[in-house]
């Protein structure tokens, strides 16, 4: 009779186990994917972004730099080419512009993709904590159900019979040659 209720609680453990894992774990799987992976995978999309803009600023500043150069080379020449240096001076121009448009937008946006990790992390990380509230909620009561099945327990005295057999077959495990190899 004893191993048939054994059997049981078995069934009844491995039924809510498979429970837990068929139900609640792929809702858990669904809803953290779609209020935390995708939200934070979005926003880690423009890192890119901003990192290739901020390659391209420093590119612009290289040719700016080096129109510069050209200008002044051709203005320092003894004889001056009017034709030459109006085409450097459209250079640096032309390089000046590029530079500091994209410059001024990387200094507008910067700290709006800063800022908007706030709008990102602080609901995600809300909604890990409530799905995962939720996901223990239910594998909880699952676990309960198994519980209600177990017989009740009598008193301090079954604690003290249960520590008393464990220390024994610990000792036994001791007392196997394999627990005393130096390895």
């Amino acid at each position: 009779m004893d191993v048939q209720r054994s059997q049981d609680y078995q069934t009844a453990y491995c039924q809510a186990a498979a429970s837990i894992s068929q139900e609640a774990q792929p809702q858990f799987n669904e809803i953290y994917t779609r209020t935390v992976m995708q939200p934070m995978a979005q926003y880690c999309g423009y890192l890119p972004e901003f990192d290739r803009a901020i390659k391209k600023r420093k590119q612009l500043a290289d040719d700016l730099e080096r129109a510069q150069r050209a200008l002044t080379k051709e203005q320092g020449k003894t004889p001056e080419d009017p034709a030459l240096i109006a085409r450097a001076e459209q250079d640096v121009q032309y390089a000046d512009a590029a530079y500091h448009t994209l410059n001024r937008t990387l200094i507008a946006e910067i700290p709006k993709l800063i800022n908007a990790r706030v709008y990102v992390t602080d609901p995600s990380f809300e909604a890990f904590v409530k799905t995962q509230l939720q996901f223990f909620s239910d594998s909880l009561q699952q676990m309960n159900r198994v519980a209600q099945r177990l017989p009740p327990q009598s008193g301090p005295g079954d604690d003290k019979m249960l520590d008393e057999r464990v220390d024994s077959v610990m000792n036994q495990i001791r007392s196997l040659n394999i627990c005393t190899l130096n390895v």
